[in-house]
């Protein structure tokens, strides 16, 4: 590109020209823009034609007040050619652009682009542009500053002239070879002594074998960078450097393109690239441990403390100091004992969790609240939750409560000796059962020393009698409120009720004296001849003389047969042949004969049936029949 023009565009000329033309204003090139398709630069452009990227992996250097080096370079996989390029303010501008009708070159996936350009200015300050990184910058070499430096040809090292271009042997050998040509080719030589002062210059010199230097060795420059101290083995060549801006010395990688290490005049060592390794190791620091001193502290707010421990391991222990470590005496709790995990609680209306149970990902199952009760003056509490059940369980001063209701019964708030034991007991003084403790008129059974009373005021009280305890009522009698009646309910059936007037209703069949009433039993006037029934047409008496004697309109009809006298009455014992079968018989072998049972009477034959057991007066007599 030697000689090629770039173009400063109007706006980077106007940007670049101080307020009343007065210099140059400082800016800084921050892009470079580049062109995939040849162009002609024009300074009216605000921006690069046919752009196909912007790269800001550039350097550049003034190199002369009117001259600017930049070099770019373009290390991706992009594949384009280059036909020109775009220098981009800080702002954005395009300051300026080259463009050209032949590729300048072309860019494959596998190659870098590295291209420099000097750019020289004739109505600006070029020193008032300033780039970012130049490690990789190409700018021409000056006796003052490494650079790209163009070798002189045999005739411009003859001449002698030039002070650009760099000379070669093959130039140094044209312009000094016709000088020492007939020169005698032998060598000659002198003693060091002959040469005055070569001796003690030689002596404070290191020999290029090595040696011993027993004074200050100073590398010195006048740049930010003292002269490299450049240890090189079989070409791996680190080297040490100082840095008078930060002070430092400094190791930098063979390749010179990274600071290993850094110690600065504090005695502050840097490490920029790596941490550091200790016999293997990585030593902690800042940057991965945040420390928490043995001697205590505070950990950062917010930040929570976890760790991991497995099944027979301590995740944490109080240890002791000494004999008792933080034992005390209980009643020191609240005073000088120190415990191992404190939790301050400031607000008494919060409650404050110390523990709690977690299933990560799954559920929490329970944790321990600690409340004081909404006052510096209320009472505090200890609250368990158990998986959806707040407090579960509630231990206050004196008692425990349950969270779905009810107190737990301790000797504090339960005399056993004041209680019934459902296996049974005997009860003092009287037992109320009610549905609430201020619904006296309500369903209510009170025992009593020898009495029970039931009372309920919308329906009237009742006793249900059933066989089985999960069965509905098979009879019931109640007291019916609406009659004042005593009633007997059979369940599903009728109903039997007992009158306040001294009646009895039976179902379906009326009230009982109604139907009396028509057949009055009247009380004869002789106190032993018992009751005389009337009816419509005949007055019957029943006396008693040892026997029922009946009689109709006052004429005997004979006495009625019982149990006791039935063997009086019953004279005839065979209505066949006497012993036959069908004969009966009353007999008092077998005191407790069964109903229906067989038997072998003795001094008769055949088999006898009893009929009937339990009669006559002792109720010893039955009435068997034979059968066979």
């Amino acid at each position: 590109m030697a000689g090629s023009l770039i173009t400063i565009t109007d706006a980077g000329r106007a940007a670049l020209v101080a307020p009343g033309n007065a210099g140059t204003r400082a800016h800084r090139i921050v892009e470079i823009g580049l062109a995939s398709a040849a162009f002609v630069a024009d300074r009216s452009m605000k921006a690069l034609p046919s752009e196909r990227k912007r790269i800001t992996t550039f350097a550049g250097e003034n190199v002369a007040p009117d001259t600017i080096h930049v070099t770019l370079r373009d290390d991706t996989t992009d594949q384009y050619p280059l036909y020109g390029f775009g220098l981009y303010l800080e702002d954005g501008l395009l300051a300026a652009l080259y463009g050209q009708a032949t590729p300048i070159m072309e860019k494959s996936p596998e190659a870098l682009v590295l291209l420099s350009a000097d750019i020289q200015f004739t109505t600006i300050d070029a020193a008032q542009l300033v780039f970012g990184e130049t490690s990789f910058t190409n700018p021409p070499a000056t006796t003052e500053r490494q650079g790209v430096v163009e070798l002189a040809t045999s005739a411009e090292t003859i001449a002698g002239t030039d002070t650009q271009r760099a000379v070669t042997p093959a130039g140094l050998t044209a312009a000094i070879g016709p000088a020492i040509a007939g020169k005698s080719d032998k060598g000659h030589k002198h003693v060091i002594s002959d040469v005055d002062g070569l001796q003690s210059a030689l002596d404070a010199r290191l020999g290029v074998g090595g040696g011993e230097v027993s004074g200050a060795v100073r590398l010195k420059s006048a740049s930010q960078y003292s002269p490299q101290l450049i240890l090189d083995a079989n070409g791996y060549a680190p080297f040490l450097r100082s840095n008078s801006i930060a002070r430092t010395l400094e190791a930098v990688n063979a390749a010179n393109t990274a600071l290993n290490v850094s110690l600065d005049d504090n005695g502050v060592l840097s490490l920029p690239r790596a941490r550091p390794s200790w016999a293997g190791y990585t030593p902690w620091d800042s940057g991965n441990l945040n420390p928490y001193t043995k001697a205590g502290g505070e950990l950062n707010g917010n930040a929570a403390f976890q760790t991991r421990s497995g099944y027979g391991v301590d995740v944490f222990r109080a240890l002791a100091a000494d004999g008792t470590g933080i034992g005390g005496a209980y009643a020191a709790w609240n005073t000088t004992r120190a415990p191992a995990l404190q939790i301050d609680a400031p607000a008494s209306t919060s409650a404050y969790m110390g523990l709690r149970w977690t299933r990560q990902g799954g559920r929490h199952l329970a944790a321990i609240d600690a409340y004081e009760g909404g006052s510096a003056t209320s009472a505090p509490r200890i609250d368990f939750h158990v998986d959806g059940q707040q407090n579960a369980w509630s231990f206050g001063r004196t008692d425990i409560a349950r969270g779905a209701g009810g107190t737990v019964y301790g000797t504090w708030n339960f005399d056993p000796a004041t209680r019934v034991y459902k296996e049974g007991d005997t009860m003092r003084n009287v037992l109320n059962v009610t549905n609430s403790n201020n619904d006296l008129n309500g369903y209510q059974s009170t025992i009593y020393p020898g009495a029970v009373k039931l009372n309920q005021w919308d329906y009237g009280p009742y006793i249900d009698m059933a066989r089985a305890r999960d069965q509905d009522y098979r009879w019931r009698m109640h007291y019916n409120i609406s009659n004042e009646n005593l009633e007997f309910l059979a369940n599903g059936g009728q109903n039997v009720q007992f009158t306040r007037d001294g009646n009895i209703y039976s179902g379906g069949r009326g009230y009982v004296w109604d139907a009396i009433t028509a057949r009055a039993p009247i009380r004869n006037g002789n106190a032993g001849y018992g009751y005389v029934i009337s009816d419509t047409g005949n007055v019957i008496t029943i006396n008693w003389d040892g026997n029922f004697n009946s009689y109709v309109d006052g004429q005997y009809q004979g006495a009625l047969i019982t149990h006791t006298n039935f063997g009086n009455w019953c004279a005839p014992r065979s209505i066949v042949d006497y012993g036959g079968v069908g004969s009966y018989t009353i007999s008092t072998q077998y005191h407790t004969p069964t109903q229906n049972g067989l038997y072998n009477l003795t001094g008769f034959g055949g088999t006898w049936r009893c009929m009937g057991p339990g009669l006559g007066g002792s109720n010893n007599d039955a009435l068997y029949v034979r059968i066979s």
